[in-house]
């Protein structure tokens, strides 16, 4: 194959059943495991960001779990003082917003998409 005509590896091989199939897996995979992936592929295959966002948004899923395990044992002064370190992290803050609002007996949480 010549360089002009570089393969497209959407076609037989990163297909959508392909990247469903990398998510499953990744979510029984090691952050370290994970991070090493996403500098492979980064390297391999830069022309396919799909396969390595998979892993990005997995590494992020869990870090706001782990967010999420984290705040239930703190203070609402340790949260307050987490909203403000989080403030440029709109993922993390709402994590903490949520926490504060269920503290605080919300009977509903507002969704900051705008959806409803």
């Amino acid at each position: 194959m010549t360089p002009e005509k570089k393969e497209n590896l959407r076609e037989y091989y990163i297909t959508p059943f392909y990247l469903k199939t990398m998510s499953g897996r990744a979510r029984i995979w090691s952050d370290d495991f994970i991070k090493e992936q996403i500098t492979v592929f980064k390297e391999t295959i830069p022309d396919y960001p799909e396969v390595f966002e998979i892993l990005e948004n997995e590494l992020h899923r869990r870090e706001l779990n782990r967010l999420s395990q984290t705040i239930r044992k703190s203070s609402i002064e340790k949260l307050n003082a987490l909203l403000i370190e989080f403030n440029g992290h709109p993922d993390f803050k709402q994590v903490i917003e949520v926490e504060l609002a269920i503290r605080k007996g919300a009977k509903h949480l507002n969704d900051p998409s705008g959806e409803t």
